[in-house]
């Protein structure tokens, strides 16, 4: 679920929310998107399992996950938020891409935001 803004129409775009030009001019597009998130099940964090983790397995000579988070400790609501923009050219496109969002999981390791970005070039032959 969430809510963008393109500062360019849906025909304006490509299928990479990138500006596309077919003339010899420049164009510009900016856009963000606020999306929620509901977390059913991370396996990365909890375990292998679709809905569930499997039962922990009884060996004793087996180490102990310290990495497996119990059901409480995974943040199971996040927001999710995403800007992004780009120059186009008729051959070539620079664009920049942020996502940030709320933590994952309940630790005092955790930090309240994270995020990355992606910066790069296209060419159109």
């Amino acid at each position: 679920m969430g809510l963008g803004y393109s500062s360019l129409n849906f025909r304006q775009t490509n299928g990479n929310n990138l500006a596309k030009t077919n003339n010899n001019y420049f164009s510009f597009r900016f856009g963000g998107n606020i999306m929620y998130r509901y977390v059913v099940h991370n396996s990365m964090l909890e375990g292998f399992g679709i809905l569930f983790t499997e039962k922990p397995d009884d060996d004793p000579n087996m180490p102990v996950d310290v990495y497996k988070l119990t059901y409480n400790e995974v943040v199971r609501h996040m927001l999710i938020a995403e800007l992004d923009a780009s120059i186009s050219t008729r051959y070539t496109t620079f664009f920049y891409k942020l996502n940030l969002h709320t933590k994952e999981f309940n630790k005092p390791a955790a930090k309240p935001l994270n995020g990355w970005g992606r910066v790069g070039v296209i060419f159109s032959l």
